[in-house]
């Protein structure tokens, strides 16, 4: 997947096209249900949290984590693991 920086700031912005793009995520109905997580110490990331930032630091090896609801019926979570190649 590819992201145009300069359509999006922050992973607040970011949210949305990933819904768009990822099927199990168009059914998560609260986007405050999406959080990010990174890889390198596996801590949330903020929703302010910079994408430009983030293109420096994610590769295949230390991907970006997107964690998400499997349904609103139970607390189990499912992930992505996105190696996201941001273009400069």
């Amino acid at each position: 997947m590819k992201a145009d920086l300069s359509e999006v700031e922050d992973l607040d912005d970011f949210t949305p096209i990933l819904k768009r793009e990822f099927e199990e995520l168009k059914n998560v109905k609260n986007q405050e249900d999406i959080v990010f997580l990174d890889n390198n110490n596996n801590t949330l990331l903020p929703p302010d949290t910079s994408l430009q930032t983030l293109a420096y630091n994610t590769t295949a090896r230390t991907p970006l984590l997107v964690r998400y609801p499997l349904s609103n019926a139970n607390s189990k979570w499912g992930f992505y693991f996105l190696g996201f190649v941001f273009p400069t």
